[in-house]
């Protein structure tokens, strides 16, 4: 026995003396710094959905082409107006559709609110579950050439796990519609179309095929305690799974893997929004914002950002930026 516990220690040592030493792990190769030119179109028209690590514009749509965006998904009870069109609701409390004429237009403009879109639950419309079937105004907002669209009175009907539907026309009546649509859990949001009756299937893409969307938005400014609502062009992050720190003082070169714990990552939708960029007023010229952003994408990776131009010659509305993996 004591013969053979010896001839098992020899083969243990022989056999660790015979192993490799470990060898070093590579370090991954995260690539070159890639730079990247977006068109947002005459007057900002374009919303741009974007995704980081292919380095693509997943998909281009005008601003005109939806109103309202119903929060998708089986639970999914959030209604949005299209706040690149500077769109405003009320509430008139009225729960007969018909009984909402031209005559509740009347105080309007002191009662209507815009969205805000750094915070989900301050919609003015809210969620739609089921109990609140008041009759909202609706302003359309403008187009690209800043002219008005128009209003309506609409009325949301039923919530379900499976569909969305509801109720629309003129002020007068006129144009009435009442129309139902199916949910999709691929999608963040469906896109809809007052003025077209339809769901927008060409707006947008999957909640895992973009990570940033280029838009204008409203953004409410605070002017001496007055509220004043107006249209940026900026960046609105997917509220799926991404996540953004904005970094200041720090350069671009030096960011590396070890600031995504230096810097906390959040997921507010307007963390990048309009401020990357500044504008002069005696120059009537945008410049760039000494900003850095860390941005954690839908697949898990992390990438780093910076704008570095908003022209194509003097051509503004073209926004250029560097993103590298890290």
């Amino acid at each position: 026995m004591r013969h053979l516990i010896l001839w098992f220690s020899a083969m243990v040592i022989l056999f660790t003396a015979c192993q490799k030493e470990e060898l070093p792990v590579s370090k991954i190769d995260r690539g070159a710094v890639i730079t990247r030119t977006l068109d947002l179109g005459l007057n900002y028209k374009n919303q741009i959905w974007y995704k980081l690590n292919s380095n693509k514009a997943v998909n281009t749509n005008s601003r005109n082409d939806w109103d309202l965006a119903f929060e998708s998904g089986d639970k999914g009870n959030h209604v949005l107006l299209n706040s690149a069109k500077l769109m405003f609701a009320a509430c008139t409390k009225k729960q007969n559709f018909a009984d909402v004429t031209i005559n509740d237009t009347i105080g309007f403009s002191a009662k209507k609110k815009c969205d805000d879109i750094s915070v989900l639950n301050s919609s003015v419309i809210g969620i739609f579950d089921n109990i609140n079937s008041s009759v909202y105004i609706v302003d359309l907002g403008v187009d690209e050439n800043n002219h008005a669209i128009g209003l309506k009175k609409l009325q949301l009907l039923e919530n379900t796990f499976t569909k969305f539907k509801l109720k629309f026309s003129n002020l007068d009546g006129s144009d009435f519609h009442e129309t139902e649509f199916s949910k999709d859990n691929n999608y963040n949001y469906l896109y809809f179309s007052l003025l077209q009756n339809t769901l927008q299937t060409n707006v947008g893409v999957t909640k895992e095929a973009f990570d940033l969307e280029f838009t204008q938005f409203t953004y409410v400014f605070d002017t001496m305690g007055q509220r004043l609502p107006y249209l940026v062009q900026g960046v609105i992050i997917n509220n799926n799974k991404v996540e953004v720190s904005k970094i200041s003082g720090k350069t671009f070169e030096s960011i590396s893997i070890k600031d995504t714990l230096l810097f906390p990552l959040v997921s507010k939708p307007d963390i990048i929004g309009y401020d990357w960029k500044t504008y002069n007023f005696n120059t009537g010229i945008y410049a760039m914002a000494p900003y850095c952003y860390i941005i954690k994408d839908t697949e898990g990776y992390f990438f780093k950002l910076r704008f570095t131009d908003f022209y194509n010659g003097s051509l503004k509305g073209f926004p250029k930026f560097e993103i590298q993996k890290l």
